[in-house]
């Protein structure tokens, strides 16, 4: 018989990895699940949800905003919301910022956690750096605001009966700043649909960088190293850097930016909101995949790249690090642009290595597939459940 699961995330409304593994899990689990949300946005994220809209409540709604103001009200809002959870078995809260804030409101059903990473700007300590050093007029409303949320944030993860996190940088995350115990973690990657990220490849000139149109992706790194390369290499010339991804309207200040760089060099192109199809074709034909997020929570662009036999350079730090055999499936770079062009050049140069590299990750990426991550949620459910009803939630392991 399915277990009824209620799922909370307060915002859906993008094409990220968060809002793809809640349709996967919509459209895979054999359990019945309903997903409560402050923000529900059809045009702007997978049009597949719509599919599911009977099984989705929209809340009381809070902005995406990320002003301080916004932010802080958000938190309030989600923190004093109780949800309508009579008859469900378990809360499965996905979380990567404010998330487990639905918590206190809501005592009285066994919680799970998949978390994403908690609030990066608050525990990723690479890109608490950045984001300070860039932003040191705003000091005096970062730091009230990190050493508040750290105390309310660890109450709220202490509520969680387990979590799964999605990579081991993550859980490290975690443990470093002791939300949870070890014995309440399990690392649980992401997935990827290898039969539709899967099809007749080609090695075309050009360097393909899907992503999301926001700063702390660091996408200028990507544009730096291009530009490098195609200076230091008349007879690379030829080649095309294509960077491809969502814009939402709060990035549209990093999107100019952007712009502005790119626009020093024609071979070059940003597309803005492409479609599922667009970017197919574009992992498809591409010589490699580029990912240049400072500190990545998992990676599932790498996945996808690795799906269709494609070599991936990330950075030597963060998820893509778990998953990248440096040298083998594709390079992990420190976050210099001229050591990231070295690479770009390596694949341009050797018509062999990129269908070499990517053979092997598409070997890799097997293991991945979407049916492991939601076949073990739900044999972990009707577990829990049934421990439950024995009267020994407590004393579960991951």
């Amino acid at each position: 018989m399915p277990l009824k699961i209620a799922l909370y995330y307060p915002y859906i409304h993008l094409r990220s990895g968060v809002e793809r593994t809640i349709l996967e899990v919509l459209k895979r689990s054999r359990h019945d699940w309903h997903v409560f949300t402050n923000l529900y946005e059809k045009d702007t994220t997978y049009p597949e949800f719509e599919n599911f809209k009977s099984r989705i409540t929209e809340l009381k709604k809070i902005s995406v905003e990320r002003s301080y103001f916004n932010t802080l009200r958000s938190a309030w809002i989600i923190f004093n919301q109780e949800l309508p959870l009579e008859g469900f078995d378990v809360l499965c809260v996905h979380n990567e910022g404010l998330g487990s804030l639905i918590n206190f409101k809501n005592k009285d059903i066994t919680k799970i956690c998949i978390c994403y990473t908690p609030l990066k700007v608050i525990y990723d300590a690479v890109l608490r750096r950045d984001y300070i050093s860039k932003n040191l007029h705003k000091a005096i409303f970062y730091f009230p605001v990190y050493f508040l949320f750290k105390v309310i944030d660890k109450k709220a993860f202490k509520l969680y009966a387990l979590c799964f996190c999605i990579s081991k940088e993550v859980r490290g995350r975690i443990l470093k700043n002791n939300l949870l115990p070890d014995y309440k973690l399990k690392v649980l990657n992401l997935g990827v649909d290898t039969m539709y990220f899967s099809g007749n490849t080609g090695y075309g000139n050009y360097f393909f960088h899907p992503t999301r149109i926001k700063w702390w992706k660091n996408i200028e790194l990507s544009i730096e190293a291009f530009n490098i390369l195609q200076m230091e290499h008349e007879g690379l010339r030829n080649f095309k850097l294509i960077i491809a991804g969502e814009l939402y309207k709060t990035n549209n200040s990093y999107y100019e930016k952007l712009k502005k760089m790119a626009a020093m060099n024609k071979n070059i192109i940003i597309t803005i909101n492409p479609s599922e199809k667009d970017i197919l074709n574009l992992y498809k034909n591409c010589r490699a995949v580029l990912s240049t997020t400072l500190n990545e929570d998992f990676g599932l662009t790498v996945l996808e790249g690795f799906s269709f036999s494609k070599p991936v350079i990330a950075i030597n730090n963060g998820g893509p690090k778990e998953i990248i055999r440096n040298g083998i499936t594709g390079f992990l770079s420190s976050p210099d642009a001229r050591e990231y062009a070295s690479y770009l050049c390596k694949i341009a140069m050797d018509a062999e290595l990129p269908m070499q590299m990517g053979s092997i990750g598409r070997k890799d990426v097997i293991k991945y597939d979407w049916s492991n991550f939601i076949n073990y949620i739900d044999d972990f459910l009707e577990d829990l459940a049934l421990n439950k009803r024995k009267g020994i939630a407590r004393n579960l392991k991951l």
